[in-house]
């Protein structure tokens, strides 16, 4: 936003305006008329959404990864979805029950929402290729935008035979069967959607 001279205000403000804007967005598909609104961030007189959505009531509403209570908040409040970021099951676990803890003072079940999980995977027939593809990719140059992780660099160019999972534990790594099994964690969490 600020390589185009947008404002990037706090994130206090920057949640309290996407949920406005979920507020109006949600407001406008309900209605077949012409819609006054006013908001803290949002005013509109006579607005109109055409063509209007075909889903009833209302498209639904994704949300994703949240780091600060007020995100999950906003989550419990509009979603029907919501989205994590890669996260091994234990850290995944934690997220759910910070969202669990949203959803409770909003009065809503959790149950109502869908659960997805962006995740990486690397399939490979033998844990010799997965460390033999594992090791192409930790050649790679760096991303400036994470962190390099000593402790599985060390494990993916080690040759003591043990599997990178659970070494790498927010990737599904492994072989047919172990993915599956780390599938199972995941889904016994409530997972019902993956981005891989």
């Amino acid at each position: 936003m600020r390589a185009y001279g947008l404002d990037w205000p706090a994130e206090d403000e920057r949640i309290a305006r996407m949920a406005a804007g979920l507020d109006l967005i949600t407001a406008l598909w309900r209605t077949s008329s012409p819609l006054d609104f006013q908001g803290q961030f949002f005013c509109t007189h006579g607005a109109t959404c055409r063509p209007a959505p075909l889903q009833k009531p209302r498209p639904p509403i994704w949300l994703g990864e949240a780091r600060h209570s007020h995100w999950l908040d906003v989550i419990a409040r509009h979603a029907d979805g919501w989205n994590s970021v890669p996260a091994s099951p234990a850290r995944l676990s934690e997220k759910l029950h910070a969202l669990r803890a949203a959803c409770h003072r909003a009065g809503r079940d959790m149950a109502e929402l869908e659960l997805s999980l962006e995740v990486q995977v690397l399939v490979v027939p033998t844990e010799a290729d997965v460390k033999s593809i594992a090791r192409r990719i930790a050649d790679l140059p760096s991303s400036k935008r994470g962190e390099v992780r000593p402790d599985i660099l060390d494990a993916v160019r080690s040759d003591d035979g043990r599997p990178l999972h659970p070494t790498i534990d927010d990737w599904l790594v492994g072989t047919p069967e172990a993915v599956t099994r780390q599938l199972d964690a995941y889904l016994a969490l409530g997972i019902s959607h993956f981005m891989l």
